[in-house]
């Protein structure tokens, strides 16, 4: 047998033998992978069925919030109106709103409003016992001071589960407190259940859980925690998919059923069989194909091959071997040839390179730069020159012209950066501005790195030129935003305050005679009491003094109030003796804190307290440190300090304590130190806040209180009042 025959005969048994194996491989694969796709399909639907009832758990809490959101809700938890229930609940708003259940839970948590609807019979009923349940006094849907406490989730009944979201009833600004809580639901009954069928085309079953037995397949379902969708074949033809639905108190209520037959794995097998068969012709085919191509292709050129070598002896030129392909024959005929044309190609990537580089500088306005020291020479590339509004290649680049376009309010700059850079083992990198010769101003950032001879002589240094001008406009826009931020921070401020100045008046013009005229009444009653000795004298007597006590008491509590809001004391004695009466309040309701106020300098300035806004700002500061330290130093000594320093024209505020401290680096964003901060920054002031765990808090508050500043943050003028809504609408149009 010849070597052809040989090779032919192992080649295609191989072949056939490899064909085979394949087809019952992939055949196997395939299969699995249908059944695998299969079961992906199904826990895909389940998981669609999962999303669709948290997305109706979704909008029932928007509902719910839209309706517990309201001036009109908020009265009528205290009016108990029953013409608003009467109104507002109607049959016509649970049909409308696809509702099956309302209750309205006051603070005490007692039911103010509870109806179930009935949909077989459009009235409306009480709700049933098993409900009122899960109302009682660990009930998760009790008032909650966080405004924010809205729910949404299943609650699973005697014989039906049902969704519910509750939201807290605040006013239309959605502000507290809150006077109870609006629950809806809906019941996730046959019709429910049918729409979700319609709405998905599958097969959903919603079984409640009340200590069914399951297959043992569905058991880790039910017990496993946080179990992905379990699928279960049913026979050949039907598949299902389960899914544990957990109830608000996050135990399993539920067990989501999603059947669909089994077209994935028929067409699978269908496929399988057609495959078997288009494998098999193919493999004999193949066979045929590989054996002749390996004959024309291998064999018989290995035949030319062998005659064509014998004749480079007489012809002396590689190229006449006519050898077809990329194996080692035709490499050893073409290896001159490949060489010339890998030289070729290289060229021509080289030169792609370049331009593909050249064009990424001119997208980034990026250029790249080399200076021999020791030739004097400059080569920059042709970004550089765009950059400086120069013709590529139209002048030849230098030092000295490199320093002529920097603008010269910084040449001095940049020369220094230099030389330091040359002189000291660093870096170069400088921001600066250049002139083009049409006298437009850019800004660059320049970058430079020093190259070294073997002696540690700089004989080059190479870098980088980048046009940051867009940068640079939007930093500074950047940096008007925040000033105009802070500008309307300080006017807000000033708008609360005025606010509460109001408040407090208010109060004490109006709520203060009252209380006065009370008093009076209550001591007139008692003394005509007891000129006439009646029977009654004593415990009239008795009540005028109640009423003269809870008065006095009301009064107090006002007074409090009004000091919170506003302290008299600041507008009738100055700064310091506000401050000194807020130390002397606080010490007295914390006793076990000591708290020392110390005043120095002229703080008897005219000008000063005349000026409300830094007044007042300095005293919400130290109103909310003490706060601060109440809440969380657990200190056991705090010390205020106020200095007007003449020379620098500063009023520097001090607040120390000896507390736990917190680590700067890992605090929280509190609303309160963020205050603080930006009432300081409003009136061009410095904050200085310094602690470490176990060291106690350290805040130093600096503001100047020149003649300049005291006008520039005086009283709010009509033109105040211009430049904020402006600031205000322009917001308005960003957001």
């Amino acid at each position: 047998m010849t070597l052809r025959k040989k090779t032919l005969l192992i080649i295609g048994s191989a072949l056939i033998g490899l064909l085979l194996l394949l087809l019952i491989v992939s055949s196997s694969i395939l299969l699995k992978g249908f059944i695998a796709f299969e079961s992906n399909n199904i826990k895909a639907n389940v998981n669609s069925t999962v999303n669709i009832l948290a997305h109706e758990l979704t909008e029932l809490g928007v509902i719910a919030a839209s309706y517990a959101i309201g001036d009109d809700i908020y009265a009528y938890m205290t009016s108990n109106d029953a013409a608003y229930a009467a109104s507002h609940f109607t049959p016509n708003t649970f049909e409308t709103l696809n509702l099956n259940m309302l209750v309205l839970l006051n603070l005490k948590g007692e039911i103010q409003f509870g109806r179930a609807y009935n949909t077989n019979q459009p009235q409306l009923e009480s709700i049933s016992s098993n409900l009122k349940t899960h109302l009682g006094e660990q009930s998760l849907f009790r008032y909650h001071p966080d405004t924010n406490n809205q729910m949404t989730g299943l609650l699973l009944l005697q014989k039906q589960v049902l969704l519910v979201a509750s939201h807290p009833i605040l006013t239309s600004l959605k502000q507290g407190p809150s006077r109870g809580t609006l629950i809806m639901g809906r019941l996730l009954d046959a019709a429910a259940i049918q729409k979700l069928n319609d709405l998905t085309q599958l097969a959903i079953n919603i079984q409640p859980l009340h200590h069914q037995t399951f297959p043992t397949t569905l058991v880790q379902v039910t017990e496993v925690e946080n179990q992905p969708p379990v699928t279960q074949i049913l026979n050949d033809n039907r598949i299902a998919g389960y899914a544990l639905l957990k109830d608000i108190y996050q135990q399993p209520a539920a067990l989501l059923r999603v059947e669909m037959p089994r077209e994935i794995y028929q067409h699978g097998l269908t496929s399988l069989w057609y495959l078997s068969g288009i494998v098999l012709v193919f493999a004999i085919l193949l066979s045929g194909l590989i054996l002749w191509l390996f004959e024309r292709l291998v064999l018989a050129r290995l035949a030319l091959l062998s005659h064509e070598v014998m004749q480079i002896d007489t012809t002396g030129n590689l190229s006449t071997v006519t050898v077809i392909g990329q194996d080692e024959l035709s490499r050893l005929a073409m290896a001159i040839n490949n060489m010339l044309e890998q030289a070729d190609i290289y060229h021509e990537r080289l030169r792609r390179s370049e331009a593909s580089l050249a064009e990424a500088q001119r997208i980034a306005h990026l250029g790249n730069w080399d200076w021999d020291i020791i030739h004097n020479t400059f080569h920059c590339s042709d970004e550089i020159y765009r950059i400086f509004g120069l013709r590529p290649r139209s002048v030849e680049p230098n030092y000295e012209l490199f320093l002529t376009a920097v603008h010269p309010d910084d040449r001095n700059l940049v020369s220094s950066h230099i030389n330091k850079a040359m002189s000291e083992d660093q870096l170069y990198s400088v921001e600066h501005r250049i002139m083009q010769r049409n006298g437009t101003i850019r800004y660059i950032h320049t970058r430079g790195e020093k190259i070294k001879d073997e002696m540690g002589q700089v004989i080059h240094i190479i870098g980088t030129v980048q046009d940051i001008t867009e940068r640079h406009l939007i930093q500074q826009q950047t940096l008007q935003l925040l000033e105009e931020n802070r500008f309307l921070v300080h006017r807000l401020l000033a708008i609360r305050e005025e606010e509460h100045r109001k408040l407090a008046r208010e109060l004490h013009d109006e709520f203060g005679q009252c209380i006065t005229a009370i008093q009076a009444d209550a001591a007139t009653i008692a003394n005509l009491a007891q000129d006439t000795q009646s029977p009654c004298s004593g415990k009239i007597i008795f009540s005028t003094e109640a009423i003269m006590a809870v008065s006095t008491r009301v009064y107090n509590v006002v007074h409090s109030r009004m000091q919170e809001l506003h302290p008299s004391s600041l507008d009738q004695l100055g700064l310091v003796e506000a401050l000194r009466e807020l130390v002397n309040t606080w010490q007295t309701r914390h006793p076990q804190t000591t708290c020392a106020f110390e005043a120095h300098g002229n703080l008897d300035h005219q000008a000063l307290h005349r000026h409300e806004v830094i007044m007042i700002s300095i005293y919400r500061i130290a109103q909310e440190c003490l706060t601060n330290v109440r809440k969380y130093a657990q200190a056991l000594q705090v010390t205020i300090t106020l200095n007007a320093d003449p020379v620098t024209q500063q009023l520097i505020v001090g607040i120390q304590d000896d507390g736990q401290g917190m680590n700067l680096n890992r605090r929280k964003r509190g609303l309160g130190l963020i205050g603080m901060r930006e009432r300081v920054q409003a009136l061009d002031g410095q904050w200085l806040l310094e602690s470490a765990p176990g060291q106690g808090v350290r805040i130093v508050v600096t503001i100047p209180i020149t003649e300049e500043n005291l006008y520039k943050h005086g009283r709010w003028e009509r033109k105040d009042e211009e430049i904020a809504k402006k600031l205000l609408e322009k917001y308005e149009k960003l957001t």
